[in-house]
Order: structure tokens, then C-alpha cells, then sequence
């Protein structure tokens, strides 16, 4: 795949997540660097199970995050942060999909500080593609945190990472 090729950026040394992910959702997110933002969403995709690389910040192919897990499976991530007033276009959700076939991904994060279309959120229903918005990312990161810091309660339930979130983020799953 295209970004088996791709050099990762070097990610920082991991966080605490008992000290990040509560004081960031407290912050917020707007104040953030889009490149940090990239990196905080990577680090609680990993809290989950995945192992997390960072794709480069040019030329990635609409990958931000490429996700393994131990199955073996590939998952990818698109982080948007945007000004709350800028909605993620369905366009920019078919390009995930897109990333996703190119990159043979069976499951897709859209990770944004603001909000999807209705189009947007339709296109979805029947796609394998979390989008995370400004309302459930608190949501993501609370979870990682709490997975984070009571692991073994959480092992069993976890399984696979693309399940377990999937279940406990998206709305047509309840």
C-alpha cells in the first residue's frame, strides 16, 4: 500500500494519559496546533490497542494516522481542526473512503474539532467510517483515559479496537 512506502514523523514520547486527555477537553481544542492535534488523537487511538503512526504532514494520501492492530487489520485516520463554524464537507468524507480502498483499510476515523454535514453523516450510515465530532471527541478522549488508566478492567471488553469503539462512539450502533 501507499503508505507502507510513507516515512512516519516521529511521534513524541507519550503522555500520561490521566493528566492530558481530562485537562485538554476542559481547554478545548481550537487552541491547538493541527500537527499536535494529529498527534494527541494519535496517542489515544493507541490507549485503545492499536499501534499508532503518524503519516507524514505532506503527501499522505488523506491519512493523518494509519492504526494496526495484532489481527492482522489496518485502519486510517483523517484529523481536521477546524474553526467550529467550518463543517467537514461530504467530499472530504468520500476522500477517506477513498484512502481507505487505496490503502486496503477495513475501518475509517474522521476526527474533527467541529461538525459533519447531514450529507455527511448520511454517506456514513452505511460505510465502515467513525466520524468523530466536536461533541463525541470529548467523548474519545474521556474514554481513553479511563482505558488508560484501568486497563485490565477493560481487556476482555476491548477485543478488537475497531469494534470496541465503534460501539461505544457511534451513534447508529446504540
Amino acid at each position: 500500500s501507499s503508505t507502507d512506502q510513507l516515512p512516519n514523523r516521529p511521534s513524541s514520547v507519550p503522555l500520561d494519559p490521566s493528566k492530558l486527555f481530562s485537562g485538554l477537553v476542559f481547554k478545548g481544542f481550537n487552541h491547538i496546533d493541527p500537527l499536535e492535534f494529529e498527534e494527541l488523537v494519535r496517542q489515544a487511538f493507541e490507549t485503545f490497542g492499536f499501534s499508532a503512526q503518524l503519516t507524514p504532514s505532506t503527501g499522505d494520501d488523506g491519512v493523518d494516522i494509519v492504526l494496526e492492530t495484532q489481527k492482522p487489520s489496518k485502519s486510517i485516520v483523517q484529523c481536521k481542526r477546524y474553526s467550529q463554524d467550518q463543517s467537514v464537507s461530504p467530499r472530504e468524507i468520500r476522500e477517506l473512503l477513498g484512502s481507505m480502498t487505496f490503502t486496503g483499510a477495513s475501518h475509517g476515523y474522521f476526527v474533527t474539532t467541529s461538525r459533519f454535514t447531514e450529507q455527511g453523516r448520511q454517506f456514513c450510515r452505511h460505510q465502515k467510517i467513525l466520524l468523530i465530532d466536536r461533541d463525541v471527541l470529548p467523548k474519545l478522549f474521556l474514554l481513553a483515559e479511563r482505558v488508560g488508566l484501568n486497563r485490565d478492567q477493560y481487556v476482555e471488553e476491548m477485543g478488537d479496537p475497531d469494534e470496541f469503539l465503534f460501539a461505544k462512539l457511534d451513534p447508529n450502533m446504540k
